[in-house]
């Protein structure tokens, strides 16, 4: 070549030719500090060095060879231009041609603007539990119980519930108008009884009085859910309103996620039960409290009408819609029972008809072992992404809003003679095995956000993932390397702010 002032240094830098992974620094005199003390070799005195995809230097190929990298600047130009070597060329003993491809990234780093772009992964800023929902379409494997609560009934014992059209604490039984009770009007009066023999003595007295045919129904239910003045349950006072709460889980399976989507549906949910095999699905993070509250409403009907109301979920204070109805207490028989037999075969313990979300999703996993899953399942992330998408990924059925179980709910006496005529929470999350998989891979590739926004560039202390769609970058660029690296950000790139760090997902990578 001919004499000149131009300089080519070669390092030892390891970055991918294809920008899957490359460096970030904070300006150029970082950058140049950094490449400058990975300098190997040195060759000056060089005439103008154009961007041709091949030089030659005065080197032996054994020892150029050694080399994955270089830099070079022009003595008539204030700009850097980096290197990946992609292979070499024996000349002669003396000289070897070296196969080179421009680093778009290192070199026009400092050139490129962002633009609002759809960002369809990255390392999100605000992790907050429950700030991210995007479904991400992983394999979940089989949920495990962490966890089972029971509501408890306040007060001792049980209590039968007598409904009569005649006064049953005037032994001359005179007849009775109705009341309201719970807001619900009934033509008959209320009285409660709680000894066997009490309820006996009371049946047989009317009985004698040739008035069995007033005795209209008769329930059993806990004692401490309504309130009674001597035998007679008031009609003045309102149905007492129970409170209930749930801790929300502070780890999977015992493993604890550096990522908080761990923490929300589907990865870990609540499973109400009524003690009748009907159950609900809630998600811990749509509870805006620290705890999981709950109010338990009851009207005293026959076989009661109980409902487990969740509080400050979902955005709604008192959110009944998303509420659980407990299965009916039994109805007690007597002689003359005409219309409690009617009463039980069509008024109690009518089952809930709904789809399951758990049975959606188990659904939706099975589908990926036919064509059409595995057709829905595909093309989310592309190239290396892709293929580690695809280890740990299968299609589930997201519903944002999980409906009601199927269920049965036609055993409410054996439900009650067993004591489980309650409400009961299961906590349930995936395996420790999951987890552990699927928080990884939330640490390598961040999540799913689809959304349309400038990308997180850096906002993380060791590195930063951003995927994106038709990525929109500005700047006074070169064409060819323009779209390079807008491509490279549509595959999928990693940044890595630290060299010492590189490839290192074990570093804290927690916000700056």
């Amino acid at each position: 070549m001919l004499d000149g002032n131009s300089v080519i240094y070669l390092c030892r830098v390891n970055l991918d030719s294809d920008l899957k992974d490359t460096l970030t620094f904070s300006n150029k005199q970082e950058q140049i500090n950094y490449f400058n003390s990975r300098i190997g070799k040195t060759f000056t005195d060089y005439s103008y060095l154009r961007k041709n995809n091949a030089i030659r230097v005065n080197g032996n190929y054994d020892e150029i060879s050694k080399y994955p990298y270089l830099f070079l600047r022009n003595d008539n130009e204030d700009r850097y231009y980096f290197y990946f070597i992609i292979d070499y060329n024996y000349i002669n003993e003396n000289v070897t041609e070296i196969i080179i491809k421009l680093d778009s990234w290192q070199t026009y780093q400092f050139d490129i603007q962002f633009y609002n772009s759809f960002v369809e992964r990255e390392h999100v800023t605000n992790d907050t539990i429950g700030a991210h929902t995007v479904p991400e379409n992983l394999e979940l494997g089989e949920y495990i119980n962490y966890d089972r609560a029971k509501f408890n009934y306040p007060g001792n014992g049980n209590m039968i519930i007598v409904g009569s059209t005649i006064n049953l604490e005037d032994t001359s039984y005179p007849d009775i108008s109705g009341d309201t009770y719970g807001g619900v009007y009934s033509g008959i009066k209320y009285y409660g009884f709680v000894t066997i023999e009490s309820i006996n003595n009371m049946l047989n007295s009317v009985a004698s009085a040739g008035k069995l045919d007033a005795i209209q129904f008769m329930f059993m239910l806990p004692g401490g859910l309504v309130d009674i003045e001597g035998m007679h349950i008031a009609s003045s006072i309102t149905p007492k309103v129970l409170t209930w709460s749930a801790n929300k889980p502070t780890d999977i399976n015992g493993y604890i996620p550096k990522n908080n989507k761990l923490f929300t549906y589907p990865y870990c949910y609540m499973m109400i039960t009524n003690g009748a095999s009907e159950s609900a699905i809630l998600q811990y993070n749509l509870f805006s409290d620290s705890n999981c509250n709950f109010k338990i409403y009851s009207v005293p009907t026959p076989g009661m009408s109980i409902r487990l109301v969740p509080q400050n979920y979902n955005g709604t204070v008192d959110n009944q819609s998303e509420g659980l109805n407990l299965a009916k207490f039994p109805i007690c028989s007597w002689n003359s029972d005409v219309f409690t037999n009617w009463l039980t075969q069509n008024g109690v313990n009518v089952g809930l008809s709904a789809v399951g979300s758990v049975g959606t999703i188990a659904g939706g996993v099975g589908l990926m072992m036919t064509g059409a899953g595995a057709l829905a399942g595909a093309g989310a992330i592309a190239n290396g992404l892709m293929g580690v998408a695809n280890t740990v990924g299968q299609v589930y059925q997201h519903s944002l809003q999980p409906n009601q179980l199927n269920g049965n709910s036609n055993s409410g006496d054996v439900s009650f003679a067993s004591n489980e005529t309650t409400f009961c929470i299961y906590g349930k999350t995936i395996r420790y095995e999951y987890a552990k998989i699927i928080d990884d891979y939330f640490s390598m590739y961040g999540y799913k956000v689809n959304s349309v926004k400038i990308p997180n560039i850096k906002t993380r202390k060791n590195w930063n993932f951003v995927k994106t769609i038709n990525c929109h970058i500005m700047g006074n660029i070169p064409q060819s390397n323009l779209l390079e690296i807008q491509s490279a950000f549509d595959n999928g790139i990693t940044l890595w702010h630290n060299p010492a760090t590189i490839y290192d997902y074990s570093q804290d990578n927690s916000n700056v």
